[in-house]
């Protein structure tokens, strides 16, 4: 049985009776979504189960998930505000997201079990820029010139049974290296997306970097762990265990740069010493890098 519910605040705010216009249908809400499952269930691999949803969400799906802690499961997501505005079409969606997960954390459904999902839409409001502050945000971004040009585009080959979901990406050489989170394992190809092999791995990775040549650091958040992994001979050298769920990950002069918990990046060295933290400046910090001048480049999404 899942229940879904939420503040009477909540429920407020959008009117069953709305119309629904064209316009409409493309608008996002940000929404809160907590999530309370019975203590016999492994966290674990709910957490997992949802994860893979959010990775492999599409751009028309009505529910995106953009975060989730392992912790408590709450989850940062964005829902269609016409299925917000129809409570029939919500718990509708909500049933799909949680059949999803059922599935894939081998929950037994047989078993009586209450599942509680807590919507809670942030009041927008409050955080909407005055004019000036709008014309402050739109002035800078104006300012920023970006000019991208398609110059090719790779097809990972997929095999009968494995289809990967692709999360990070780097170039090492002429080798293409890339994480396959849903098969649990490297992808390597050259630059014309031929001669594909691979490196199975114990644990899901999310995020890599290059050390050296031969040498990858790989995050896996789901395992708070990183990876260190020797290509050439295709297997890991040694792991390194992080005090929260690492993500995005970077290398420079020695020293790993990891994103803990989205919030903070640890500056660590290859044996896992933490020498600093660095605090970031907004939170859901998922990806990030570091250049030869030590300018951080973070992408927040």
């Amino acid at each position: 049985m899942v229940n879904i519910f939420g503040s009477e605040e909540n429920v407020e705010i959008f009117d069953d009776t709305e119309l629904v216009t064209e316009d409409n249908k493309r608008i996002l809400i940000p929404v809160f979504m907590q999530l309370d499952i019975p203590t016999s269930w492994d966290k674990t691999k709910v957490f997992e189960a949802i994860d893979e949803f959010r990775l492999t969400g599409t751009p028309d799906m009505n529910i995106r998930i953009k975060a989730i802690s392992i912790d408590d499961l709450n989850m940062y997501a964005e829902i269609a505000k016409q299925v917000l505005c129809n409570v029939h079409e919500l718990r509708s969606e909500i049933n799909k997201l949680m059949s999803t997960m059922l599935s894939e954390a081998d929950i037994d459904t047989k078993e009586h079990a209450e599942l509680c999902v807590n919507l809670n839409v942030p009041d927008r409001s409050e955080n909407e820029p005055n004019k000036e502050e709008a014309q402050d945000q739109a002035s800078v971004k104006t300012n920023i010139p970006v000019c991208v040009t398609l110059r090719q585009q790779l097809n990972i080959k997929k095999s009968s049974n494995k289809n990967p979901t692709i999360l990070s990406c780097i170039k090492i050489g002429n080798t293409l290296v890339f994480t396959d989170c849903s098969n649990k394992r490297l992808i390597f190809c050259n630059s014309d997306s031929t001669d594909i092999h691979h490196i199975p791995l114990s644990y899901r990775p999310d995020y890599i970097t290059e050390i050296n040549i031969n040498t990858v650091a790989v995050s896996c958040v789901g395992k708070s762990t990183i990876l260190i992994i020797n290509i050439s001979k295709g297997s890991v050298t040694s792991t390194i265990n992080t005090s929260g769920y690492c993500s995005g990950i970077s290398y420079n002069d020695n020293n790993l740069y990891v994103v803990i918990d989205w919030s903070i990046i640890h500056v660590m060295d290859l044996a896992g010493k933490v020498i600093r933290t660095i605090p970031l400046p907004s939170g859901l910090i998922f990806d990030f890098t570091v250049d030869r001048d030590s300018k951080s480049n973070i992408d927040k999404d």
